[in-house]
């Protein structure tokens, strides 16, 4: 098993709550995951659901979290939803792969296969969940070199657009694509976590970084982008 950061009991709740405060962050990775999900979705790392929020027009919502102060949360913010299921569960355990039984077609991980401790088992273990022809959509934390308080503090590993390719390769997926996202948001990430070695983000923060997500959109679209705090990559179970 690979050694992680220790995070702080309860700094995951804390920080969730404070993200809230991202309203066009969220409609904009939603709006970038979207046209690669089907019908039938299962969230690994959902915390409160503020994704699956953004998604509850699918056939089946199938959130799972090991926290679960998260998951009775989520229940609470997706009430009523309907073909909803959110469990308290982790993707390591040796019984994840028994929600193969929900048939999802999708398994999707928002800002969280960075945290879990052995990635390529979290992968190959979402492939026992999907049935060949499956989709595994990750988005993730890019380009390590930004690596600081932040990501100490949220124990979480940044990927490398070769690095993430190969590990979805090495756990039963074909890469079908691998794109960076939020060119803008390499230097609020580096003057954060890096130059001013901050370990959270209060709500007054993350609303003013949400502010500037019209311009990190617009520059995205205009370069491509060629470099970004995040990775968005989508594999296809073999």
């Amino acid at each position: 098993m690979k050694r992680m950061p220790v995070v702080e009991r309860g700094f995951v709740l804390r920080d969730l709550e404070a993200i809230s405060s991202m309203p066009r962050y969220y409609a904009w990775k939603s709006a970038m995951v979207r046209p690669h999900i089907g019908r039938r979705l299962l969230e690994v790392g959902c915390g409160t659901g503020l994704m699956l929020e953004r998604l509850r027009d699918r056939e089946l919502l199938l959130g799972v979290d090991r926290d679960a102060d998260c998951v009775k949360a989520a229940r609470i913010r997706l009430a009523g939803t309907a073909g909803l299921d959110i469990q308290v569960g982790d993707v390591l355990s040796p019984g994840f792969p028994a929600l193969a039984g929900a048939r999802p077609d999708t398994v999707l991980f928002v800002n969280t296969l960075e945290i879990v401790v052995d990635d390529l088992l979290a992968v190959r273990q979402s492939g026992k969940v999907l049935e060949k022809g499956g989709k595994l959509v990750l988005l993730v934390s890019a380009l390590p070199f930004l690596a600081g308080g932040l990501d100490k503090a949220h124990g979480q590993r940044r990927y490398s657009r070769r690095g993430l390719a190969e590990l979805m390769t090495a756990g039963g997926f074909q890469v079908e694509s691998v794109r960076y996202m939020n060119l803008l948001g390499v230097l609020g990430w580096w003057l954060d976590s890096r130059l001013r070695g901050k370990r959270e983000m209060s709500p007054a923060e993350y609303r003013s970084r949400d502010r500037t997500v019209p311009l990190a959109r617009f520059l995205d679209a205009l370069t491509g982008p060629p470099l970004g705090s995040s990775l968005l990559a989508v594999g296809i179970r073999e």
